[in-house]
């Protein structure tokens, strides 16, 4: 019980429609949180020696498609602290706002608001669109609330197919 009333709280709202009477409150939580992750990935990035293997092979292409796991996503953005000409899909619920305010003062150009069952293959379609421009993303394959270590495209393999899912 207590569990159903909690995913209907988060589920409630995305970023685009918050009540206004709760608009301030959602505003100040958003931003505190990202100022905090944003600090704190500073002050990773600034007190740890990153060495980036292959570096040479980055510059040799316009665009990247990163990958990484969830549970690694504090040390992606401890290492790559800039990011210019990107492109990220993200989850368009109220509570992850504070991250694409995040991504914002990183410097993440497009913010494409999509996921399963919130529009994804459109959200899908403007990523492409976007990386045939010449952006840059990143992709988590086990996807948030997914097993870790494990792919999670279960429609569609890689090996199999030239072309999106449908």
């Amino acid at each position: 019980m207590v569990r159903k009333l909690w995913k209907s709280i988060l589920n409630r709202y995305d970023v685009t429609n918050v009540p206004t009477i709760l608009l301030p409150v959602f505003y100040l939580f958003s931003y505190v949180c990202a100022a905090v992750y944003f600090a704190y990935a500073v002050i990773v990035h600034f007190t740890s020696k990153i060495l980036i293997e292959g570096e040479e092979h980055l510059a040799t292409r316009p665009n990247y498609i990163f990958c990484h796991w969830h549970t690694y996503i504090i040390l992606y953005f401890s290492v790559f602290i800039r990011h210019r000409s990107h492109a990220w899909m993200q989850h368009p619920l109220w509570f992850m706002k504070g991250i694409h305010i995040f991504l914002r003062l990183l410097g993440v150009e497009k913010i494409i608001l999509g996921s399963t069952g919130h529009h994804g293959h459109e959200a899908a379609r403007l990523l492409v669109e976007s990386l045939k421009g010449g952006y840059s993303t990143v992709l988590l394959p086990d996807g948030p609330g997914g097993r870790g270590f494990a792919y999670c495209f279960t429609e569609w393999d890689s090996n199999t197919s030239n072309s999106l899912p449908s």
